[in-house]
């Protein structure tokens, strides 16, 4: 008599993931009939798909779900982001906090004290410290930021945006939130204080003078001596602005120093740009007041 054949081994179930998870939820749920808790569930897991990720120093961040590919419409998409957070965010990770978390035996107290006056300095000055903050649209044609409005507290500008998330995210591009705002401001202001406290190692003022100037979208330094000096970027001192909110005054030697760099700048760039930007000052003064500008020609 043949013998019968040996049953076949039972073959390992495979763990549905993925769609066949869902579905499987879903099945489950209907055979309860329980819709409020199907809901939930499946609420929790569309939530799931916007895919958190990681910065490299551990803060999470959830990624920006763009509907368009093409870079300017992102930018709108961006500013509409922003236009519907609220102003105040409470518990959020500040610049300030984590400055105070920076290592002291590269950055001494003094340092990151002026470090946190300046972050404070910069949103108060861009948006009373609103992270729902739309500048205005940039009319600029042929320029970089043509037709964009900077973003949030500390007014950044949208292709920074999405360059910054390139160097600092590898790619991953955060929806502006206030910690991501936050991150972003920290990130850029470190690196620029960086840079400058070796061009300016001997002056606190001119590192964020320089630190402002960069921060309204230019720098311009002048040698006096070999040694560098900041200026004002065009004709707004957008920087002095900063530093006063700060409560960073030059000495009279910084400053004298400063008032010959712009002067051999002015002569350089001849007579035409010199009355230009000496106009654009005066300009300038006349709207801030009179004690304002016997201030400034005193300093």
């Amino acid at each position: 008599m043949p013998e019968s054949p040996a049953p076949a081994p039972e073959q390992p179930k495979e763990e549905p993931s993925g769609v066949g998870l869902l579905l499987n939820k879903l099945r489950c749920y209907l055979d309860l009939r329980n819709p409020r808790q199907l809901c939930e569930d499946l609420g929790k897991e569309v939530e799931e798909t916007r895919h958190p990720f990681k910065s490299p120093e551990g803060p999470m961040f959830a990624e920006m779900k763009f509907e368009s590919a093409d870079p300017q419409k992102r930018i709108v998409e961006l500013e509409a982001y922003v236009g519907k957070l609220k102003d105040k965010a409470p518990g959020v990770k500040t610049v300030a906090t984590m400055i105070d978390a920076l290592p002291e035996d590269q950055y001494s107290p003094v340092e990151k004290e002026w470090l946190k006056k300046f972050s404070l300095a910069v949103s108060k000055i861009e948006s009373d410290g609103h992270y729902a903050c739309l500048g205005p649209r940039i009319n600029k044609p042929g320029k970089e930021h043509d037709q964009t409005r900077a973003l949030g507290r500390y007014q950044i500008m949208p292709r920074e945006w999405l360059k910054w998330s390139d160097a600092w995210l590898g790619g991953h591009i955060p929806a502006p939130d206030p910690a991501a705002q936050e991150y972003f401001a920290f990130k850029q202001f470190m690196k620029n204080y960086d840079e400058l406290k070796k061009t300016y190692p001997d002056s606190l003022y001119f590192r964020f003078y320089a630190m402002a100037t960069r921060w309204s979208g230019g720098s311009i330094t002048e040698m006096v001596k070999g040694k560098p000096v900041p200026l004002m970027h065009e004709e707004v001192d957008y920087a002095g602005k900063i530093l006063r909110a700060m409560g960073l005054k030059p000495t009279r030697d910084e400053r004298a120093i400063q008032i010959r760099a712009e002067a051999e700048f002015m002569a350089r760039k001849g007579p035409v740009r010199a009355t230009e930007r000496l106009a654009g000052k005066a300009g300038h003064l006349a709207k801030r007041g009179w004690k304002a500008a016997k201030r400034w020609l005193k300093d």
